[in-house]
């Protein structure tokens, strides 16, 4: 009778742990299908200025806290250095060639699948909450909950986002907020405009000269980062720094809400950047685009799944941010459109299984006037090709984060070896797309020129 007692508690444990192995590696997909999204894009942001990739400033304490209990990606690389491309390739999981927007005034072709179109056919209440023009880049005009000013700051974002979530909170939701603080120019509220400026971290740094352009920092400081003609590179990155701390003050503001609102654990909340924004190095000052090393392309990304995987998990495997969408897409339970053809790959089975990704191999891209520039990354190693001109760099990123020492002529097998994956992915079958111009109205051409990206006639 003892023997067969010892049995049967054997064969209860069996079966519990066999539960537990399923649900971790088969049912975790599966068990958050009723959870809502809240997708969160933060613009220029590095994710080297962010207290949870190692930042010596205490720039993101509630990210932080949701990266230790989310999933926290190391190697996560956008499709372009300019939110005008990464932006549509974020909602379409497609490369820039393939959406074919990269400068204003453009709606993507209908034909192109976005993500909250899918999800909006699929029933979720969706909104997007922005302070500028480029989600509207991708929406085709139909899908804005609020489209704000300009240069509303993220305060007034929140604002907006906690009432919408309050209206909505019986719904299931995909919600996007895209912030814009970060981007330049710096100019914090109080007393974040003041944090870091006096804190022990600070110190003078090299003077830079004040540039008569407005963008493009190549030597100096851009005409619309310019602050009283101030030359301290260091003081800049300090106020780049407050920017940062004021958005994610704002993040906290919202996670309170969804504790309040009781939506908290029935989120999940994917938080990530457009790009990067060089802060001097390569001689580019405090501005973004022109370029594709690693300070541009290489962005933050943190998804939250509150108790559905182990907490504090890091991935250093490399991603893509076009990978996003179906990702999302697998976390709701939507079955793909038809019409659909992503580039990206669905990252859950990384997480829940820790498998390999599929292609070792991401690509970026920067389209301007005739300018096109390619780069593909995997396997600790970088190639970029300026078309225009017939320019390759390499990089061994192991050992040289920096991008400084250009290999191409010296490794040569590594050369010929990533020239070939690129030649591939450039002549992969691309459809022709169809864009459709918009008319800006004065208001949006003036502010857009105040940034630096439309040229005073």
């Amino acid at each position: 009778m003892r023997l067969n007692k010892s049995y049967a508690i054997i064969a209860v444990i069996i079966v519990f742990v066999s539960l537990i192995y399923f649900f971790f590696n088969f049912g975790y997909s599966k068990a958050v299908q009723k959870y809502n999204v809240l997708f969160i894009t933060i613009d220029a942001l590095r994710p080297d200025h962010l207290s949870c990739y190692g930042y010596k400033r205490n720039t993101s304490p509630n990210i932080d806290k949701l990266s230790r209990e989310g999933v926290i990606f190391t190697q996560a690389i956008s499709a372009s250095s300019s939110t005008i491309s990464s932006v549509p390739s974020i909602m379409t999981s497609t490369y820039p060639d393939v959406h074919g927007i990269w400068e204003f005034g453009n709606f993507l072709d209908s034909s192109i699948v976005t993500l909250e179109s899918v999800l909006k056919k699929n029933n979720f209440y969706t909104g997007i909450i922005s302070a500028q023009l480029y989600p509207h880049l991708i929406s085709r005009g139909d899908f804005f909950s609020k489209k704000l000013k300009l240069d509303a700051k993220a305060d007034e974002i929140t604002d907006w986002a906690i009432d919408w979530l309050g209206k909505n909170k019986n719904k299931k939701f995909f919600l996007w907020l895209h912030y814009f603080d970060p981007h330049g120019p710096y100019t914090p509220p109080s007393p974040y405009d003041e944090m870091y400026i006096k804190d022990r971290f600070y110190e003078k740094g090299i003077e830079i000269p004040l540039l008569n352009k407005e963008r493009g920092g190549f030597g100096g400081i851009p005409g619309y980062q310019a602050q009283d003609g101030n030359k301290d590179k260091n003081y800049y990155i300090a106020k780049y720094d407050g920017e940062i701390r004021f958005t994610d003050n704002q993040i906290g503001r919202l996670i309170n809400a969804l504790k309040e609102t009781g939506l908290l654990h029935k989120t999940i909340i994917i938080i990530t950047s457009d790009h990067g924004e060089s802060l001097g190095e390569h001689n580019y000052y405090f501005d973004h685009g022109a370029y594709l090393y690693d300070n541009l392309i290489k962005v933050p990304l943190i998804i939250y799944f509150n108790s559905f995987v182990p907490l504090n998990k890091t991935i250093n495997q490399q991603v893509s941010l076009i990978d996003i969408m179906p990702t999302i897409l697998d976390i709701a339970k939507v079955r793909l459109h038809r019409q659909a053809k992503f580039e990206g790959v669905n990252l859950v089975p990384l997480i829940s299984k820790r498998e390999v990704r599929r292609n070792p191999y991401v690509f970026s891209e920067y389209f301007e006037g005739g300018s096109q520039k390619f780069a593909i990354r995997g396997n600790g190693w970088k190639l970029l090709y300026g078309k225009k001109n017939g320019d390759y760099e390499l990089y061994n990123l192991k050992d040289d984060p920096g991008e400084l020492n250009n290999l191409f002529f010296l490794e040569k097998e590594k050369s010929e070896d990533l020239m070939r994956m690129l030649d591939i992915f450039l002549k992969r079958p691309v459809r022709k797309t169809k864009r459709t111009k918009i008319e800006l109205n004065e208001e949006d051409k003036e502010k857009l020129k105040s940034l630096g990206y439309l040229s005073p006639k």
